[in-house]
């Protein structure tokens, strides 16, 4: 996560948000342990706690 919010500031990009959501894989699906064995079992396509985060930072931006 450092790594990556690193990257992202170094690039100059200031419109940024970086977030670990606990419980989530990096495809954001609620996972157990995130390891791609368990991709056949997960049958949500996208977790509803990450679009959560995600729509309250676009509600964010739009305040500015």
């Amino acid at each position: 996560m450092a790594v990556i919010e690193n990257t992202l500031y170094e690039s100059g990009n200031r419109n940024y948000f970086v977030r670990d959501i606990e419980g989530l894989n990096h495809l954001f699906q609620t996972a157990e342990t995130g390891d791609e064995t368990e991709y056949g079992t997960i049958e949500e396509t996208f977790s509803p706690k990450a679009m959560d985060v995600i729509a309250g930072w676009i509600l964010e931006l739009e305040a500015y």
